[in-house]
């Protein structure tokens, strides 16, 4: 090599290094990013022994920042300081590729509509989840399919006006921080009872659709779960251990013009888990890491009570 060649030479191999460091440096960052910083103060750091939740309404979130989102998902949060180990710090794996100013999926629009312009109305379906984040494994009880009395409601439009109930949300949540565990409530039979009154169609289990929402967990550090099969009752599907990834995007599904905010990724390990007959238990287990078995004790554990 030349002599007057040499100081290009040794210019491009730090910008090499510098450009290097750099990429290593969004790796890791993206890495720490992947992971909850959150921690529930519960078992020998427990604050306290019995907790009840309050369970937060639905809202919209239609056009809303995430900044508006996020803060008053804290808002909720600080409302039981008692439960958390420090301070709370959103998890970007799950909440940073949720869009600005954008619709969101709505629970009439999913219900009654389906995809289309007319899919983004009522109160986000999202908002039972983000809003409540301390309800960590939730249950998403709905109709897989919409059917009623045409010789009453014409169309669906009707329906949607008849006071037909659009899901089926927790009716109690109690979380014991020194045993490491919660219990939520459902009341599926008056919730079946109501679909049928307002639909005037017989609506048995059989039309009930029961998904896990685990994003809660995940934002607490639990990034693995298990629906035991040893102590749950009456559920279809048990025993797998799964990887917690669900998160906030913006996705198409909905087909509204330019999407939707809503949940991903679908996972058949927690979509239609199906009740067998009521009353019925889900046990669904917690773990920070990989556990040895499904059967090992959870890190934490959330018991979902149908009657």
């Amino acid at each position: 090599m030349r002599r007057k060649d040499k100081p290009h030479y040794i210019y491009l191999q730090l910008l090499a290094v510098a450009i290097g460091l750099f990429v290593l440096g969004r790796l890791a960052y993206m890495k720490v990013q992947a992971q909850s910083v959150n921690r529930l103060a519960a078992g020998d750091r427990a604050k306290a022994e019995t907790v009840r939740l309050e369970i937060n309404p639905q809202a919209s979130l239609n056009f809303l920042s995430r900044h508006e989102i996020l803060e008053k998902r804290r808002s909720y949060l600080y409302r039981h300081p008692e439960l958390l180990m420090y301070q709370y710090v959103p998890t970007g794996a799950i909440f940073d590729l949720m869009e600005e100013q954008k619709p969101w999926w709505g629970l009439k629009g999913q219900l009654f509509f389906g995809p289309g312009n007319r899919s983004i109305e009522g109160d986000a379906e999202e908002s039972r989840f983000l809003y409540n984040p301390f309800l960590l494994a939730q249950a998403n009880l709905f109709l897989k399919k919409v059917s009623w009395d045409e010789g009453y409601f014409a169309s669906r439009e009707d329906l949607a006006v008849s006071g037909m109930p659009l899901d089926c949300p927790p009716q109690t949540a109690t979380v014991y921080p020194r045993l490491k565990k919660e219990e939520l409530t459902y009341n599926v039979s008056d919730f079946l009872r109501q679909c049928e009154s307002a639909s005037r169609f017989k609506t048995g289990l059989d039309a009930l659709e029961f998904d896990l929402v685990v994003y809660n967990a995940r934002d607490m550090g639990y990034n693995y779960l298990a629906v035991s099969s040893y102590e749950s009752q009456q559920i279809e599907k048990t025993g797998a251990i799964v990887k917690i990834d669900q998160y906030i995007h913006c996705g198409d599904t909905c087909g509204y013009p330019g999407g939707c905010n809503n949940m991903s990724p679908y996972n058949d390990k927690l979509f239609d888990l199906g009740i067998k007959s009521l009353p019925a238990k889900a046990v669904v287990k917690l773990w920070q890491n990989y556990p040895r078995s499904a059967s090992d004790a959870g890190d934490f554990e959330v018991t979902l009570l149908f009657y």
